[in-house]
This record gives structure tokens, sequence and C-alpha cells, in this order.
């Protein structure tokens, strides 16, 4: 039922959603560049209500338990997975809890969702890596998890070192070096999973700019 739902909210606009604060005190954005943003944050919330579905789906628990666990009524649950309402933060955190999953995944989807741009260039490289890694995993999620491994056979010039990359970027706890991605496979992983290219661009080219530079290495030999 809740699947149905999602499949028939994704065919049909939805009313147009408010224009966030930081637009507003902004200069009046043309009609395209106002449409844009209109879609953008539509295509967001639709991810992240498919997100939801999808760790509903996983859990193999009735949505009555996971909303007693999250602390919300069974109704307002069911408005989440189909995207009827865009849920505060704490409702997304405590479902996917609920659910068994790392509400980190959802940060990046909430945010967008929520007309909020990506946040400020992180300086500290771990964190640029956290966030690079948290956007790419909830686009993941709002495509039901599509494996890995076939997912960088379909994407055009990724390498052995590529496939790895993604593969512990999307499944796993510790990342091999992520920076090594390059952009037109990360962008075209991004179009895979129907992500902002222009969102993911930000975390990526963060993520490049944070990166340790290699430490050249001096041989015995050069002292005599």
């Amino acid at each position: 039922q809740v699947a149905r739902a999602v499949q028939a909210r994704s065919r049909r606009r939805p009313r147009p959603p408010s224009a966030p604060a930081a637009l507003l005190a902004m200069q009046m954005p043309s009609e395209a560049e106002a449409k844009a943003v209109e879609d953008a944050q539509w295509d967001a919330q639709d991810a992240l209500a498919r997100a939801l579905s999808y760790l509903y789906r996983s859990s193999d628990k009735p949505v009555r338990a996971i909303a007693f666990e999250a602390g919300i009524s069974p109704s307002y649950a069911y408005r989440l997975m189909t995207g009827e309402r865009h849920p505060s933060w704490e409702a997304v955190r405590t479902f996917t809890l609920a659910c068994g999953n790392d509400p980190d995944d959802l940060v990046d989807l909430w945010n967008a969702a929520d007309g909020r741009p990506a946040p400020a260039a992180a300086v500290d490289y771990h964190l640029a890596l956290a966030q690079f890694r948290s956007a790419l995993r909830g686009l993941h999620l709002a495509e039901a998890r599509p494996d890995p491994a076939r997912l960088t056979s379909e994407l055009p010039g990724a390498s052995n070192n590529d496939a790895r990359v993604v593969q512990t970027l999307l499944t796993a706890q510790r990342t091999t070096p992520a920076e090594t991605l390059s952009w037109p496979v990360t962008a075209a992983l991004t179009a895979a999973l129907r992500g902002s290219q222009n969102r993911i661009s930000q975390y990526w080219q963060t993520l490049r700019d944070t990166a340790p530079r290699p430490q050249p290495r001096i041989f015995t030999q050069a002292f005599g």
C-alpha cells in the first residue's frame, strides 16, 4: 500500500513548497531559477519519502511497531512514507532508528527536502568524507539500495579502484580514499541514483580540497 502511494505521488505535482528563508532574503530569482529551485526541492522530498518507505519495507516490522518506537502515530508514519507530509528532522531520525538504520544517511536528503543548501565547505577531511559518504548513501537508500557492483559496472570509465571506492562508500563503515574518485565517475553515479549533481559536486570538491597531500619520500642515499 505504501509502495503504491509513493508511486502515485511521483506522478503528480504537489503544491509549490514554501521558499526557504535564505532565498527570501536574496534578490528575487528569475522564473526559470525559481522553477529550478522548486523542482530540486520536489525531487528531494520525493527521494526522502522513497528512502523512508524503503527503510520500512526492509525492516520487516509493522507500521505500528515502527511508529511506537519513533514516538509518532501510525497515520503520521504512513504520511511520511508517501510524502504527504514533510517531516521534522526528529521524526526522520527516530523513524530511521526504529527501522534499525543510521540517521546520518538521511541528513542530506532531509536538508535538501527542507530547501536547505549544502553546508558550508568543511575544513576537516574526515568531516568532508562523512558528508560526501552520507549524501551518496542517502541517494542509494532512495533507490532501494541497488547492488553497488552492478552500479559501477554500468558507469562509463569506472576503473577497478573506482568500483572499490563506490563499494565501500555505499556499504562499509570504513572507506578507501574516496578523494581518488574522479568527478566524471561521481557525476555518473549521482545520475544513476537520480541525485542532484550540483549538490554532490560541492561535497566532492570539498573532499578533494581537504584530502591529505602525499608526503615526498626522501631516500637515505640522498644524505650520503
